[in-house]
């Protein structure tokens, strides 16, 4: 299975967002899970993605 950071082009913007301004609310991983549906290893890779965004790396 292909991490979010492998098919970035192929992520829903909208779900990506919605994820980020959990970080961004500094939710905790098994939190945003919860409120997304989406797995904990979604989010991990959705983590990497924010924060690589947020050093200024993406």
């Amino acid at each position: 299975m292909p991490t979010i950071d492998e098919k970035a082009s192929v992520t829903n913007e909208e779900e990506q967002q919605e994820v980020f301004n959990m970080f961004a609310a500094r939710m905790e991983n098994i939190d945003v899970c919860k409120s997304t549906g989406l797995t904990y290893n979604q989010v991990k890779d959705y983590r990497k993605c924010y924060e690589k965004r947020c050093n200024g790396e993406a």
